[in-house]
């Protein structure tokens, strides 16, 4: 999971910063992410490599650090981390760990990380709060709702402002009929090529997501499935899969 800085400051340079960009970050927040597409034959070596570099952060208080973790069920290994400003992406995040644990040493664990996938990589995301449907309040984590379930809408340039906006009446209908399906939407911010919308949807495993589902169609109805038609309609892939939320092997300093 190394820190790529030729990326982040390429892209540090790339952003204008300005107070309009300022004051859209602060309703739509940054996430940088790190993902692994581990080998299914190497996770469980995987595993005990994360846990074991969560533990030097722990072991040696860490300040500068935090991130959530997830995992899919296709194994991709999510590293989510808020960014407070643009000029954070060219920071160094472990630079601190090497000096107190030893470069060497940590050059070594992530060095074995690197085995157990083909790929990885970073990218950025928004989370656009005004799209999502979370009337208890936006939050990444809820206590007791591990599971996960993700939806992702890809557009061409032509039709990704026209998918926006069903989006959005797709929340509006949502918020009105004050339905069980509460969700989060994010949109890539920098990293890759194409554009689109992800959703997810927190539950408890996957039996209680299809129960919410179920009660949300009920609920919604016809209407509603034209929305969703029509969605899709503009969408020129569309992807699903499930993952859950992995606390042991996430990071959270104790804030001094």
């Amino acid at each position: 999971m190394k820190t790529l800085n030729l990326f982040w400051l390429l892209f540090a340079l790339l952003f204008i910063s300005n107070s309009g960009v300022a004051q859209e970050k602060a309703k739509n927040p940054l996430f940088s992410v790190h993902e692994d597409a581990v080998k299914p034959s190497m996770v469980g070596e995987y595993e005990a490599l994360a846990k074991e570099l969560r533990d030097a952060l722990e072991e040696h208080d860490i300040q500068d650090v935090e991130y959530l973790s997830a995992v899919t069920d296709d194994f991709r290994y999510l590293y989510v981390t808020p960014i407070e400003n643009m000029a954070e992406l060219d920071n160094n995040y472990f630079a601190v760990l090497a000096e107190k644990m030893g470069s060497d040493k940590l050059g070594e664990l992530f060095e074995k990380m690197d085995k157990c996938y083909e790929e990885h990589g970073n990218y950025i995301l928004t989370m656009d709060t005004e799209m999502s449907h979370m009337p208890e309040g936006i939050s990444q984590t809820q206590e007791g709702l591990p599971h996960r379930t993700f939806f992702e809408y890809h557009a061409t340039p032509d039709n990704i402002r026209a998918l926006s906006e069903v989006g959005m009446r797709i929340k509006e209908f949502h918020a009105a009929h004050k339905s069980p399906l509460h969700y989060r939407v994010y949109r890539k911010a920098f990293g890759g090529l194409g554009d689109y919308f992800l959703i997810a949807v927190s539950s408890k495993d996957a039996s209680h997501f299809e129960s919410i589902m179920n009660e949300t169609m009920a609920l919604l109805g016809e209407e509603y499935g034209a929305l969703i038609n029509e969605a899709l309609s503009l969408t020129s892939r569309f992807d699903t899969y499930q993952g859950s939320i992995r606390s042991d092997l996430s990071y959270f300093p104790d804030k001094e």
